[in-house]
């Protein structure tokens, strides 16, 4: 590896690192203003953190890139990967997202009762005995 190279990289591993310290410090601020008050944009900050966090490196690298001394192919892999990289954190955030909207409908749903469980036992759908069924009687 020769030095513009190293530099360049040196560059983009700094960036990176600026990304995370200015993350963590936003985070923390972050729950602290709004931990008592709003104890679900505290549950979202804990479960987009990682993904958050991988954002701000993609967003970093890609932002320093044109700017860091690398020769042509070195440029051009560094690009490739980080389109990879945007295209994983897409995937990410898809599953991320079904993951929180999923926790919030089952935030409906109290587990302390067993109405639930009654419902399911009584529904002619799964062929309990105990709930009359309207369907082809005669």
């Amino acid at each position: 590896m020769d030095s513009p190279n190293a530099i360049g990289f040196a560059l983009i591993a700094a960036a990176i690192l600026i990304a995370f310290t200015l993350h963590n410090t936003v985070v923390r601020f972050l729950r602290r203003q709004f931990g008592a008050r709003f104890p679900y944009a505290v549950s979202l900050l804990g479960t987009a953190r990682r993904v958050t966090r991988f954002a701000l490196m993609l967003f970093a690298a890609s932002a320093v890139l044109p700017l860091a001394p690398l020769d042509q192919n070195a440029t051009t892999i560094l690009g490739k990967s980080l389109l990879l990289g945007t295209t994983v954190l897409i995937g990410w955030v898809a599953l991320v997202a079904a993951e929180l909207a999923a926790d919030l409908y089952l935030l409906r749903f109290r587990l302390d009762t067993e109405t639930i469980c009654w419902r399911a036992s009584t529904s002619p759908r799964f062929g309990s005995s105990s709930a009359p069924s309207t369907r082809w009687s005669s």
